[in-house]
């Protein structure tokens, strides 16, 4: 089940925030997650070639994902690709 964030009349059509897999965006001990923890995720993907912002929201990880008609699927499988190769300690 999806969370809602913001109401639904708030949101843009050609954006959304997805939120990364548990073993990133869920901390391993109690802690949550920081702007902190959000930059090294948007860096290590940066450094995949993926251009996306990752926002930390109420100790969770997303990324905001904004579609464009320059846009391709394959972006988006990109994206996902790298996000399930990020490194977990």
């Amino acid at each position: 089940a999806g969370v809602t964030l913001v109401p639904i009349g708030l949101h843009a059509p050609n954006m959304v925030l997805v939120r990364l897999p548990d073993r990133i965006s869920k901390s391993q001990d109690s802690e949550r997650k920081t702007s902190t923890d959000a930059k090294d995720v948007q860096d290590y993907l940066y450094s995949r070639k993926v251009e996306v912002p990752v926002k930390c929201i109420r100790g969770m990880l997303y990324v905001r994902v904004s579609c464009h008609v320059y846009n391709t699927g394959e972006e988006f499988e990109n994206l996902a690709r790298a996000a399930m190769t990020f490194p977990t300690i």
